[in-house]
């Protein structure tokens, strides 16, 4: 008498359908636990240090145009508020020497020293790894020229024009260069000059 077929063809089906649910199960799994693409600077307090060479723009100064660019310094704190915009405070300190000795009469080895504050809004242009901005800032430049052997230290408002960008190495770090305009007013308006840093900074995440 002949078997029936139904259950075996029944149990192959069940095979089947267990084989294809093993197989497809692991790709679900793979799918759901694909890492999100990285976010730079989406956002968090942040704080840089730079190098900072500056060229000087002091024609109009009761020394003339005799003093060399300075290598200085320039560091930032500021906190990012989401992908597009950043407020942050900057300060940069620089000293000019001169020339050539005895340059105006005044005495060899002498230095100029300038320390400008501002306070920066930046706007960034792009996402992703590569991020330019623009940035403007306001804030007080502090001269203080009594190594020149005249009685000349004042403090005066001063603007920053200028632009960068931020190279990001992962979500933390980043290399960050800027070029900018620091023009004084008032009693310090001859002081003016031009300034270029490159740096390192660190971006603190609140929230991922």
């Amino acid at each position: 008498m002949p078997r029936p077929c139904l259950p075996r063809a029944l149990r192959s089906a069940l095979a089947l359908c267990a084989l294809l649910l093993g197989t497809s199960a692991p790709q679900r799994t793979t799918a759901d636990e694909t890492p999100a693409p990285v976010e730079f600077g989406a956002g968090g307090l942040y704080g840089s240090a730079a190098i900072a060479y500056a060229s000087d723009h002091f024609g109009r100064t009761p020394f003339g145009d005799a003093f060399r660019d300075s290598l200085g310094f320039d560091a930032r704190v500021g906190y990012r508020a989401g992908r597009a915009f950043a407020a942050e405070f900057e300060v940069e300190l620089h000293g000019f020497d001169f020339r050539q000795a005895g340059a105006g009469g005044v005495q060899v080895n002498s230095t100029l020293d300038t320390m400008v504050w501002t306070a920066n809004l930046k706007g960034f242009l792009l996402p992703g790894r590569f991020q330019p901005f623009l940035q403007a800032g306001a804030g007080v430049l502090v001269l203080d020229a009594g190594a020149l052997g005249q009685s000349q230290n004042d403090v005066g408002a001063a603007l920053r024009f200028g632009a960068g960008l931020d190279a990001h190495l992962s979500r933390a770090f980043a290399l960050t260069t800027h070029a900018s305009y620091v023009l004084p007013l008032g009693v310090v308006s001859a002081y003016d000059y031009y300034t270029l840093t490159a740096g390192i900074q660190y971006t603190l995440r609140f929230a991922d």
